[in-house]
């Protein structure tokens, strides 16, 4: 998919990679939004946030899991 794209640097594809699996795909250079992998949601036991408290407590959670 990356192949056909232009205008973006090759860090949104690293950022947007993990364990070889692509998470999101920009679709401007400068996202207003954010969107989540609703499988890791689920194995992680993740809720979909309603607030940004929400939004950030499972990365605090995860600091520090590696």
């Amino acid at each position: 998919m990356w192949q056909d794209f232009s205008g973006f640097s090759q860090t949104p594809k690293d950022q947007s990679t993990h364990e070889g699996k692509q998470y999101f795909v920009p679709y401007y250079y400068y996202p207003w939004a954010v969107f989540h992998r609703k499988s890791v949601f689920d194995k992680q036991g993740y809720e979909q946030a309603k607030t940004r408290g929400e939004f950030i407590a499972p990365a605090k959670k995860r600091a520090g899991k590696g």
